[in-house]
């Protein structure tokens, strides 16, 4: 199995003193996140940061997004909130795209609104993009600019 023998590569390489960087770890969480282990993706991440590896917006990103799909989109938040807040990775590298998609399911369009207007990604069109929930909002009555997170008078 390729991936088990990539977290043994990577678990041998730390015990003979050999450092991975944060290419090595978020190839790793990458693989596993689309192999569908989010667990063991969320496990790297978390591994690689008690390590002194700072995780990418790549790492943090596959891991949002594998939440997000698998249905945990407030397991995907904290992640989204812990790369904001003590990663040092810019806004504007962290997709919400997953995120904003995952609320407009779930009809929590309150949190979609606020994180559509946080200086984060998010594309212009389709699914999970400011086009798509201005249109969910409008069905709904609601006036609201979701880019700046405000109704609209």
């Amino acid at each position: 199995h390729g991936l088990a023998g990539a977290e043994d590569l990577l678990s041998t390489m730390r015990a003979h003193g050999v450092a991975a960087d944060a290419v090595t770890y978020s190839t790793l969480i990458h693989g596993l996140v689309t192999a569908g282990d989010v667990q063991r993706g969320e496990h790297w991440l978390l591994r690689m940061q008690k390590c002194d590896v700072t995780p990418n917006a790549f790492c943090f990103n596959a891991v949002i997004q594998a939440w997000c799909t698998a249905g945990y989109v407030d397991r995907a938040l904290d992640h989204l909130r812990t790369a904001i807040t003590t990663s040092g990775i810019s806004k504007s590298g962290l997709s919400v795209q997953p995120l904003l998609l995952a609320f407009i399911k779930e009809e929590r369009l309150d949190e979609a609104i606020y994180w559509s207007s946080q200086q984060l990604s998010v594309p212009r069109y389709g699914p999970g993009s400011l086009a798509h929930l201005r249109a969910v909002l409008e069905a709904q009555g609601r006036n609201v600019d979701p880019g700046r997170g405000r109704e609209v008078r």
